[in-house]
């Protein structure tokens, strides 16, 4: 699957003659010509290109233990890392850009892929929690303050100040706290429930980390970064579930998200510490942050999935946050269909069978 240093980055899927770059170390995922190779990046040790994904390649039979086949050879689920998308990429609007606008649907060919799919698989993202007010962070409107969510969710930004990182995860988790499912999350839920009764599966892949469609009653969920509800210590390694509101003391009343409002700076040893016998070591949210490595063992089922599914649904995901990004186009290069329901075109919409 998408493995080789994977990072939450964006790339041309259009240009047949681009290849993927993933910088082993730099954790980043870039678009390249094929043109004679630039100098490597300091903080790079080594360059996978990623050809057969590049060059749109429908994909051959995998061995268990191979995810991505590139010309360094395979890569394994422990480099796939998250990363944000580089100014000026594909996936920025630039100016002078037409407004996407809704592409056009089949309906009729989607209830006959969906009358006959039996391992179906939904990978979802920000759009559908949209809907039940879950801030998306995305375009004009997508700053906490004065920040970008891309610029408070690193492992660097945490240790240059926790405080300002747990205020950031603080508002978005009493945010989430007082919403609900909608009725994207319901529908979802109750397609699984209705299809497992007659012995067809459904497997939802979300990349959000608001816990609505466990809420909403989903079983069959692989959420790939992480929740919002859980804690890691940062000494002993701990993961916690945590619905406390506030989290703790000092962060009551805190989050504001207002550009006018200063930091709290609370002190260190006031914010969320780890209740373990003898440790009381400084927690983290249990989130994978840009630059981060993701769950091998959440992608080795990801992949299992990708590899087992007859219909894949893409909803409410703009398709520009890597890996999850190539999920679907992956799926559809061996010939599944792949159904995308969102509100504009994404940079992937012209991979996918039903849109």
């Amino acid at each position: 699957m998408l493995c080789g240093q994977v990072v939450r980055s964006s790339c041309s899927l259009k240009e047949e003659s681009s290849s993927y770059v993933f910088h082993d170390t730099s954790a980043k995922l870039t678009k390249t010509k094929q043109q004679p190779p630039l100098p490597p990046r300091k903080k790079c040790k080594e360059t996978i290109l990623c050809d057969e994904q590049a060059q749109g390649r429908a994909s051959r039979a995998r061995e268990p233990d191979q995810v991505w086949t590139s010309d360094r050879g395979r890569c394994s689920p422990e480099q796939v890392v998250r990363a944000a998308p580089p100014p000026g990429s594909w996936s920025s609007p630039r100016a002078g850009d037409p407004p996407r606008s809704p592409p056009p649907t089949d309906m009729a060919d989607f209830r006959k892929c969906f009358a006959k799919a039996k391992h179906i698989v939904v990978i979802s993202g920000a759009g559908i929690s949209a809907e039940s007010g879950v801030p998306t962070f995305r375009g004009a409107g997508g700053y906490w303050r004065k920040w970008k969510a891309q610029d408070l969710a690193t492992p660097q930004a945490f240790a240059r100040n926790p405080s300002q990182v747990w205020e950031f995860y603080h508002y978005r988790r009493e945010v989430v706290q007082s919403t609900e499912p909608n009725a994207g999350h319901l529908a979802i839920a109750e397609c699984q429930a209705r299809l497992h009764r007659q012995g067809r599966q459904v497997v939802v892949i979300t990349q959000n980390i608001d816990e609505l469609h466990r809420k909403a009653g989903t079983k069959n969920l692989l959420e790939i970064h992480g929740s919002l509800f859980k804690t890691r210590c940062t000494s002993c390694g701990v993961v916690a579930e945590n619905y406390k509101s506030p989290i703790c003391p000092a962060l009551s009343g805190k989050g504001a998200p207002d550009p006018q409002t200063q930091d709290a700076g609370i002190p260190v040893e006031k914010l969320p510490r780890c209740e373990e016998a003898g440790c009381g070591g400084l927690l983290r949210p249990h989130v994978v942050w840009f630059g981060e490595n993701l769950d091998p063992a959440i992608l080795e089922e990801v992949d299992k999935e990708l590899a087992l599914c007859d219909l894949c649904l893409v909803v409410g995901t703009s398709s520009v946050v890597y890996p999850a990004a190539m999920f679907a186009p992956q799926v559809s290069a061996r010939g599944v269909p792949v159904a995308e329901f969102n509100m504009e075109t994404t940079p992937a919409t012209e991979r996918f069978r039903i849109r």
